[in-house]
This record gives structure tokens, C-alpha cells and sequence, in this order.
């Protein structure tokens, strides 16, 4: 964002100028008589201001990193960074600032070989640009004060979380006709096809090493044509995977396919150094649980933020417990079985609750914050 409120501002800058030399004064324009040293130190003064703006500016938001990282968890700073209202500020101070440098070197004193030329048009524009930056720093230091708040910061994450449920788990109970299978009876078969498809059996290792971020279902599906009748992924999406880590298992009945299957698996897969919400609903929770640990630590002692996190906690578990989970193995459009890791099944540790182990052992300390977790 902020680079692109820079380049809107040097295209302005060249209209403005433009303008400024093809059409006549306006007598309504502040500078249309003005000198030029006038409209020099004005644009100085702004592009100097400015300056000083972005770097209180910078400062504030470094401020606010260290805080939302001390206080409540490192891997919220994610949002932070990613605040639009912040990228918006900063990229019009130094927007404003570029604008004001450019309209600022063609400002021209007259002498006896060149003409004078004093854009009025650029710097009024310059004055306006001013003024909104000015409105942008009282709008800055509002928005970091709020958004340092407890309930602003969980707010932003289940923000972040709630399209992610509806996209992985869109079905609640009861709307689907099919009934998955019990987790024993779906692990015996997915064990004993492994064993029948043991001869024709291969597997892919990661070439690289991180976060699984995503994988894309609809291409592993489109394999079925290249003859693969089973693909099972045994890592889960958040997981971190080593290199040479087997990350599939599929089965095919033409080898020299290999090496177009392996590449279009690889492609399905993207990994991360650090983990993101996108189909992985589990990151969402732990940001909360760690907040409401933190909160619950003797350094902080802070009950109250970890009784707003539980709420939080609750109201996403309460959500997620009443979705359908698909399940483990999925049907290609042969009808043969795969297993992707994209969404949790039932016949995998329930999301969020295995999580909030820690937040368990936290809470004993604190006997307002473990009755409620026990009501959650």
C-alpha cells in the first residue's frame, strides 16, 4: 500500500505540473500570484515536517510492536504489520513527502535567460495533501491506542479466523447425508489399502523445508487422469516438515508418470517460514491460548485479559464443534479414495482442543480464570 500511494503521488506530481504549465493561473488558486520563494519555502517547509512526522510515526509503530509482543504474543505482530489503517497512514506521509520534492525542484526564480515558473496549482495541492496528513496523524495515534486493546487484538483474529471456518468447514451437523466413518474402522482401512497398494506404492519427499501453509485439492485431484488411484498426505497444513521428509504417498500405475506427478504434487503444496490462518484454523486458536497463558504469567498477572481470551477461545470452539468435519479420504472422480490434510477430519485430534493443554495448566494458578475455563 505504501508504495502505491508513492506512485500515485509522482503521477500527480507530473499532472499537476503539466497543468500548471499548459493552462493559465486561476485567480481562486492561493499561489496564482505568489512568488516564487514563497511557494519554495512552503513546499520545504511541508516536505521537512513531513520528515519529522514519519519518523514519531515509525517510532509509535515499533512502540507498538514491542508492546503487542511483550504483552501478548509475538505471533500477533502479523496483524500489526498488516493493519490497512496503518499502511494507509504511513504511505500518505510519505507519499506527501515525494510529492512535495518533486513540485519543489521545478519551482524557478526569473532571471534574464530563464522565465519564472511557480506551479500554483502543484503547491496548493501540496498545502491540501498537508492538511490530510495532519488529519492522518490524529486518526494514527487513535488507532494504534486501539488497537493495543485486548478485545481489539482477539477481535482482529477471529476476524482473520472466521473465513477460514466457513471455508474448510462449510456443512453443519446434520446438513449432510453422508456419515463419516469411526476413527478406528477409518484408520484400518486406510492401512490396509496402503498394504494392497504396497507394490505400486510411492512416495514424495520434500526437496525444501517449513511451515505448510496450503494445499490445492483440485489439483490433486486432477492426477486421477494420469493414472494415480490413491494419494495419502500424512502431514497436517501448520506442520513444520524437514527436508526429505516424506510429505505423500500415492499409488500409480504407470512409472514413467513419476516425474510429472511428483512435480504437479510439489506444486500443490506451499510451504512458509512461518505458519498463517490460510487452512490451518489451529494457528487462530494458539494465538489466543497463548495470549490468555501469557496473560496468566506471575511476570503479567493480567486475569481479566485471560477471561476475554477464553470467551474468544469458546466462541470458536463452540463453532467449530458444531460443523462437520469431512472426512480423512475424499473420492476422486473415479471414484477411487485420496487423503489430504487440507481440512481436519473428525478421525484426526479434534482442532482446539488438544491446544488448549497449556492454557489448562495455566488456569490452576488462577481460580477466577480456571472455574471459567471449566464453564467454557
Amino acid at each position: 500500500m505504501p508504495a502505491l500511494l508513492v506512485a500515485l503521488a509522482v503521477c500527480l506530481s507530473v499532472v499537476f505540473l503539466h497543468l500548471d504549465r499548459t493552462m493559465p493561473a486561476v485567480a481562486w488558486l492561493w499561489f496564482s500570484e505568489a512568488e516564487a520563494r514563497a511557494a519554495r519555502q512552503i513546499l520545504a517547509v511541508t516536505a521537512g515536517s513531513l520528515i519529522t512526522v514519519i519518523s514519531v510515526a515509525f517510532s509509535v509503530t515499533m512502540i507498538a510492536l514491542q508492546q503487542a509482543a511483550t504483552q501478548y504474543s509475538p505471533r500477533i505482530l502479523r496483524n500489526f504489520t498488516r493493519d490497512r489503517g496503518n499502511q494507509i497512514v504511513l504511505g500518505t506521509y510519505i507519499a506527501t513527502f515525494a510529492y512535495s520534492i518533486l513540485v519543489l525542484r521545478e519551482v524557478r526564480d526569473a532571471t534574464d535567460a530563464v522565465a519564472g515558473f511557480v506551479p500554483a496549482l502543484s503547491v496548493t495541492m501540496a498545502m491540501v495533501f498537508a492538511m490530510v496528513s495532519l488529519g492522518m496523524l490524529i486518526y494514527f495515534i487513535h488507532h494504534v491506542a486501539q488497537s493495543l486493546q485486548v478485545p481489539f487484538v482477539l477481535q482482529s483474529i477471529r476476524d482473520e479466523l472466521q473465513p477460514e471456518l466457513e471455508s474448510l468447514y462449510p456443512t453443519e451437523l446434520g446438513e449432510s447425508p453422508s456419515v463419516e466413518l469411526p476413527p478406528d474402522e477409518a484408520s484400518r482401512r486406510l492401512g490396509l489399502t496402503l498394504l494392497q497398494e504396497r507394490p505400486r506404492l510411492y512416495e514424495l519427499r520434500s526437496s525444501s523445508e517449513g511451515h505448510l501453509a496450503s494445499v490445492d485439492e483440485r489439483q490433486i485431484k486432477e492426477l486421477s487422469g494420469r493414472g494415480v488411484r490413491f494419494v495419502w498426505i500424512p502431514v497436517q497444513v501448520g506442520s513444520y516438515v524437514h527436508r526429505w521428509q516424506v510429505i505423500a504417498r500415492y499409488c500409480c500405475d504407470d512409472e514413467r508418470e513419476r516425474p510429472d506427478i511428483d512435480a504437479c504434487m510439489v506444486a500443490s503444496m506451499i510451504f512458509s517460514a512461518q505458519r498463517s490462518m490460510r487452512q490451518d484454523v489451529l494457528f487462530g486458536i494458539e494465538q489466543m491460548v497463548e495470549i490468555a497463558v501469557k496473560a496468566l504469567s506471575p511476570g503479567i498477572n493480567d486475569p481479566a485479559t485471560a477471561k476475554q481470551s477464553l470467551t474468544s477461545i469458546a466462541a470458536v470452539l463452540a463453532q467449530l464443534i458444531r460443523r462437520e468435519f469431512p472426512p480423512a479420504a475424499r473420492t476422486f472422480e473415479g471414484g477411487e479414495k485420496h487423503c489430504s490434510p487440507g481440512r481436519r477430519s473428525r478421525t484426526m485430534p479434534t482442532p482446539g482442543f488438544r491446544n488448549c493443554d497449556g492454557l489448562r495448566e495455566a488456569t490452576t494458578a488462577s481460580p477466577c480464570t480456571f472455574w471459567m475455563s471449566l464453564g467454557s
